[in-house]
């Protein structure tokens, strides 16, 4: 379990588009012993949705703006912690609208699974979703370990979604960087070098200095460490250990 916690991490560093950031999450649910993941992101107008459920059942659900009667979604936005849901669960068949779209999504194979919440700036909630079939959430249910992996597993595809993918993004955080300069300063915050971070994407040494000094001008900031600190601070960056 550790391992693929830490290959998931692992793989998030080097993911700057929601494509390596959807292979990921389905390595680590595979390592989890789930079958799908799902992360709603609220960036403050709009709700941007990247999972790795059947398509015809996610754009049955934002066609329908499903994300309004969700009762998963609605857990969320009154909840701090993971929690379960599916038959069983104080989550599921809340009334008969909710039962309908649970309905509709057990036809698909949706029938449980677990939630992350995830609180950003005012009053906006992401969250995050594992998803599996009854065996693999029974197998689950009473490991808290699974529960404290997951929410760490969150935190991280969050910061890496809202640094690093437009569209999950603040309108102030696309502003003020484009996405190459954001993904240097985030390798430079982590002790690489202009070299480093070149080899890792495929640039010259020169170009990757270039965006370093780019993003220094556009942060207002006199040195690099500057440029982080400010990076940071906006969120336009992760945090990291």
């Amino acid at each position: 379990m550790s391992k693929g916690f830490q290959d998931f991490i692992d793989a998030l560093k080097f993911a700057n588009d929601e494509f390596a950031v959807a292979t990921a999450a389905n390595r680590m649910c595979d390592a989890y012993g789930f079958r799908w993941f799902a992360y709603l992101g609220a960036n403050g107008k709009s709700v941007e949705f990247l999972s790795s459920y059947p398509f015809a059942w996610t754009d049955h659900y934002m066609k329908n703006a499903f994300e309004r009667i969700d009762p998963v979604v609605m857990r969320s936005n009154a909840v701090e912690g993971a929690f379960f849901w599916g038959e069983g669960t104080d989550v599921h068949g809340v009334n008969d609208v909710s039962r309908n779209m649970f309905g509709e999504a057990s036809e698909f194979g949706i029938r449980n699974g677990v939630t992350v919440p995830i609180r950003g700036p005012g009053k906006h909630v992401s969250a995050f979703t594992v998803s599996g079939g009854d065996k693999v959430l029974q197998s689950n249910k009473s490991s808290k370990e699974i529960l404290e992996l997951l929410q760490v597993s969150a935190l991280h595809l969050h910061a890496c979604m809202t640094t690093r993918v437009p569209r999950f993004m603040t309108e102030q955080g696309r502003a003020l960087l484009t996405s190459r300069q954001r993904y240097c300063l985030s390798e430079s915050s982590k002790g690489q070098s202009a070299k480093q971070i070149a080899r890792n994407v495929g640039l010259t040494p020169r170009t990757v200095e270039f965006h370093l000094e780019e993003a220094k001008r556009r942060l207002h900031a006199a040195t690099l460490p500057q440029a982080v600190a400010i990076a940071i601070e906006k969120k336009l960056i992760a945090l990291t250990n």
